[in-house]
Formats: structure tokens, C-alpha cells, sequence
């Protein structure tokens, strides 16, 4: 529960917040934990491109 806590606290901050967060996990030997928030960053960058790709495929096709 602490964690979860952390973490909204975190994500309310902003991204600087959060990359202090990355910096401190990584200073503190953490980097399996950096590790796992890098990848669910790269997935949510493609869920993101792949949502936009879509939606503009089906903006081109209503234009027709």
C-alpha cells in the first residue's frame, strides 16, 4: 500500500519527479526496478502510437 502511495504521489509530481524517482532507484541499486519501469514506459509509448495510428487510419478512411 506504501508503494502504491508512492507511486500516485510520484505520477501527480510530473516527469521530473518521476525521472528523480528513476535517478534514485538506479543510485541506490536499484536497477531491475529501473529495468521493469523502462519497459512499461515502451509499452505504453507503442499502446500510444499504436491507439494514434489507428485513429488516424480511420479518420483517412471517413474521408473518402
Amino acid at each position: 500500500m506504501k508503494c502504491r502511495h508512492l507511486i500516485s504521489k510520484i505520477s501527480q509530481s510530473g516527469d521530473k519527479a518521476y525521472y528523480v524517482f528513476k535517478k534514485c532507484l538506479s543510485d541506490t541499486n536499484h536497477h531491475s526496478l529501473v529495468k521493469e519501469l523502462e519497459e512499461k514506459e515502451k509499452k505504453q509509448i507503442f499502446d500510444s502510437s499504436r491507439y494514434k495510428s489507428l485513429t488516424d487510419e480511420r479518420l483517412r478512411t471517413q474521408k473518402i
